[in-house]
């Protein structure tokens, strides 16, 4: 089991993946990389976990406009990722 550090991790890199693929967010993947090597959630660890949960379909699916999307997308204008 992965300790507290690298589940934050993972619940970042899930949250924000999710979020653009699934709510259609238009971000630079050099703006993103950026926000997770800052946040330390690019180890083999983290990926790995990640990877392990979309394969077992783990992942919630959220349409766009939900409130999730729209969250969503103010956290990540916050923190710098989109405009």
């Amino acid at each position: 089991m992965p300790d507290a550090s690298t589940m934050k991790r993972l619940e970042t890199v899930a949250f924000y993946i999710g979020a653009i693929d699934h709510c259609g967010l238009d971000v630079s993947p050099d703006r993103l990389m950026r926000f997770f090597r800052e946040n330390k959630a690019t180890d083999p660890v983290t990926f790995g976990a990640l990877d392990s949960l979309v394969t077992r379909g783990s992942l919630i699916r959220h349409e766009p406009g939900s409130s999730h999307c729209v969250l969503t997308e103010q956290i990540m204008r916050a923190e710098g990722i989109i405009d």
